[in-house]
């Protein structure tokens, strides 16, 4: 099996193939212990984010292969005297008991020894530190009971020898996270405007598309009023007089055109733009449209507020705020009306209103 030398330590192929095929975080924190399980022997690992920062929605991912009581994490960071430490040597690598407590005595009579360690059967530790600049991105923690001795040098080494792997793995899966909450973000905000978006990649094949922009299509292919009577996942296509538009503005340079055919009750606007991924770009277009009249009563912005509602609880208030009942609701989604009552009464407790009538009047 092929080796990396590390700090005149081995750490296996294997192993690092494992780390950095990690996609997500529950991949790359199943792949952690399964490695820390045939390298290193240990009582509990865990996985800290926001160690430091514990407003900022504190999370730990936590495994044993011992059974034991498990103190509840505000006591056992509370007592830790880790935090105190990590601040005071900002970028250090790895820890042990050693660093938090140079004398043995006090140790011993500490407060987390006595509350924490003890009671859940372990008494040494070694730490492993993922900083970004000055910031704790995350904290790993070993941990072994008596009998399983205490952490050696080579143990040590070998965790940092494989703390590069892990780190830049564990960046790559939280940005993809990141971004991935963002497209979430962004595409609900898009669901509840007034606004129909569409994104076709440079090929001028459809990526991306809202409900407003299904409805408006419907409406485009069928005359108005059909997008709010037809199924819009079965009635939506592009018309063609927009798909022959699309392809224009992917294989042009403008930034700009117009369509043919376009109803009057509809506008609509093109524009290619150009990304950026590593070391690729590639062309897209995004294809905005709206109703051309629009009510000047209330600006798009009156519709966030379904931002708090789930896909399902948001396409069930729609069709209530347009007077339909729950029978009729029932009968367009192919659900109970048991399931439509629950969904508004949802709906009218997250919206912080008290009835139908006030959800008409906030999204009609």
């Amino acid at each position: 099996m092929a080796t990396f030398k590390v700090n005149a330590r081995l750490v296996e192929d294997e192993d690092l193939r494992r780390i950095h095929r990690a996609t997500t975080m529950p991949d790359l924190w199943g792949a952690i212990c399964a490695v820390l399980g045939r390298r290193i022997t240990h009582h509990s690992v865990s996985l800290y984010f926001n160690y430091l920062e514990p407003d900022r929605r504190f999370h730990v991912l936590h495994t044993q292969a011992a059974p034991g009581r498990l103190v509840a994490w505000n006591i056992r960071r509370a007592l830790s005297p880790a935090p105190a430490f990590l601040r005071e040597h900002r970028g250090i690598k790895s820890y042990g008991l050693r660093e938090l407590y140079p004398d043995a005595r006090s140790f011993l009579r500490s407060d987390y020894f006595r509350d924490v360690m003890r009671v859940e059967g372990w008494q040494s530790l070694l730490g492993l530190g993922f900083w970004e600049q000055d910031e704790l991105g995350a904290l790993l923690v070993l941990r072994r009971t008596p009998e399983q001795g205490e952490f050696s040098s080579f143990d040590s080494a070998w965790l940092e020898a494989l703390h590069p792997h892990v780190h830049d793995t564990l960046q790559r899966v939280r940005s993809s996270a990141a971004e991935s909450v963002l497209r979430s973000g962004l595409a609900g905000c898009l669901e509840v405007l007034d606004l129909g978006v569409m994104f076709f990649d440079e090929r001028a094949r459809l990526r991306f598309h809202n409900e407003a922009a299904a409805r408006l299509c419907i409406d485009w292919l069928h005359g108005p009023g059909a997008g709010t009577q037809l199924d819009s996942a079965a009635a939506f296509a592009v018309p063609a007089p927009l798909a022959a538009a699309i392809r224009r503005v992917a294989l042009s340079t403008g930034a700009e055109t117009g369509v043919e055919d376009l109803p009057r009750e509809i506008r609509a606007t093109l524009q290619r733009i150009e990304l950026r991924t590593g070391e690729r770009v590639s062309a897209g277009v995004i294809v905005q449209l709206s109703r051309v009249a629009v009510s000047k009563e209330l600006p798009l912005t009156h519709r966030l507020p379904l931002l708090k509602l789930t896909p399902r609880e948001r396409e069930v208030a729609e069709l209530a705020a347009q007077g339909l009942s729950n029978g009729e609701i029932a009968s367009r989604l192919h659900k109970s009306e048991r399931t439509v009552a629950a969904q508004i009464s949802s709906s009218l407790a997250k919206l912080g209103i008290p009835s139908r009538v006030h959800l008409a009047r906030l999204l009609v």
